[in-house]
């Protein structure tokens, strides 16, 4: 599969996220199962050093703002004098989707620039595109999906999406996978394995998948919750998907799938990260707690790729899990750091929008709680719990980083945007 070798898919937006439930419900309920095990090797730093601080185990860890929560939605009386940080306001909140949101993406104007529209679905088997000039924003486009929609990509003025879909039309269909892109006219095609397998994956729930185009090719890789995980180009002479080749894979679903330079790492329910050889299709390293190894003790939620910045020249890949942690690995996979959070981290993006700032890196949680944190130091630079946010679980977060604001989804079906104060600082507020 040599055309996979080359540029590497490095797309901003949400790093996963896709335990959104059916219903707005959990799909993983119950307690961390543990903050997992910390390298031997000592970081310095933390506070405005360029290395990493100690690492935090609960909600006790302070952060450099503490958020006034009523400047959020501007009700604050104290102005210039409130004790409380005014760094963040909520732009909007509305409800987007009836049985929980579930993805969020950004819309691009016809000539692919940014614009102000996003693009959302949810568990009510529809897709939104909203323009967040409106206020409060209207969906302007809505389109009924074939089951619950558990992803979206957007390249260019493509979109792609996943969902839940029955396999035949009977009062308890057996759900499978599959993934649609939309067409020029219109119309949609859809990424199926053969006549006698119409799907993408056997099973539903393709919680991640990403798209990749290379000279004329336009290419596909998908995880399904059966834990496989495939290649697919699509043929612009057919107007189909070709199946490409397949990957040994996970032993439970795959959950977050992404590229960086000429590798591929996949997370998993199995509680393992995987990164392959896409041109070989081998596995060339797996990270796992087992062994007494620094791997995650809960299941794999989202990666995401940190690229490097002036305090940190390395690019590093950030995973985030169930057991409550963020880790930090090299692009080799060698572990670096983690960070412990008081619920599980189902979602993260980068956040680089402000250049007199530090970039941050963005988490939602399944406790609908937001927390920032540097992208060169992990110090925790704030965090908004739901009695700030209001909301249920952030399942999704997308960077709107033109317009110094980001955008959640949470499984209580709203979609929310919040906007930052720029200048942001490592140091005292």
């Amino acid at each position: 599969m040599s055309g996979f070798q080359g540029g590497g898919y490095q797309g901003r937006g949400n790093g996963g996220g896709r335990f959104a439930p059916r219903g707005g419900g959990g799909r993983f309920n119950g307690g961390r199962q543990g903050g997992g095990r910390q390298s031997d090797r000592t970081f310095t730093g933390g506070g405005g050093g360029r290395g990493y601080g100690q690492n935090q185990n609960n909600n006790s860890e302070p952060a450099v703002y503490d958020v006034c929560k009523h400047n959020t939605t501007g009700s604050c009386t104290y102005g210039d004098s409130c004790r409380k940080a005014h760094v963040l306001t909520m732009g909007f909140n509305v409800p987007a989707h009836k049985d929980g949101a579930t993805t969020v993406n950004m819309m691009p104007d016809a000539s692919g620039n940014p614009a102000p529209r996003v693009i959302t679905g949810g568990n009510d088997g529809t897709i939104k595109i909203w323009n967040i000039t409106n206020q409060p924003p209207v969906p302007e486009t809505t389109f009924n999906a074939t089951g619950n929609v558990r992803h979206l990509e957007v390249m260019g003025n493509t979109v792609l999406w996943s969902v839940d879909e029955p396999l035949v039309a009977e009062q308890n269909p057996l759900l499978v996978g599959t993934i649609y892109m939309m067409l020029g006219d219109g119309s949609s095609s859809a990424i199926r394995r053969s006549q006698h397998m119409p799907c993408t994956h056997p099973m539903g729930e393709i919680r991640d998948f990403k798209v990749e185009s290379m000279g004329d090719a336009v290419y596909v890789i998908s995880g399904g919750a059966e834990g496989m995980i495939h290649t697919w180009r699509f043929n612009t002479a057919t107007n189909a998907f070709e199946h490409v080749i397949a990957f040994d894979s996970h032993f439970r679903a795959v959950t977050s799938v992404v590229l960086h330079e000429n590798m591929l790492w996949t997370g998993s329910v199995d509680q393992t990260i995987r990164i392959w050889n896409p041109a070989t299709s081998q596995c060339e390293r797996e990270l796992t707690h087992r062994n007494n190894g620094p791997g995650h003790t809960g299941a794999v939620t989202c990666l995401l790729v940190l690229p490097p910045t002036p305090q940190q020249a390395a690019v590093h890949i950030a995973s985030g899990g169930m057991d409550g942690t963020m880790r930090l690995w090299s692009t080799t996979g060698d572990f670096i750091h983690q960070v412990t959070h008081e619920s599980e981290v189902l979602c993260m993006t980068t956040f680089y929008s402000d250049p007199q700032g530090i970039p941050l890196i963005l988490l939602g949680l399944a406790n609908g709680t937001i927390a920032a944190r540097s992208r060169n130091t992990m110090s925790l630079i704030f965090r908004m719990d739901s009695a700030v946010t209001r909301t249920g679980g952030i399942n999704a977060i997308y960077d709107l980083r033109q317009f110094n604001s980001f955008v959640v989804v949470t499984s209580d079906g709203a979609l929310v945007c919040w906007t930052v104060k720029p200048g942001l600082q490592e140091g005292s507020s």
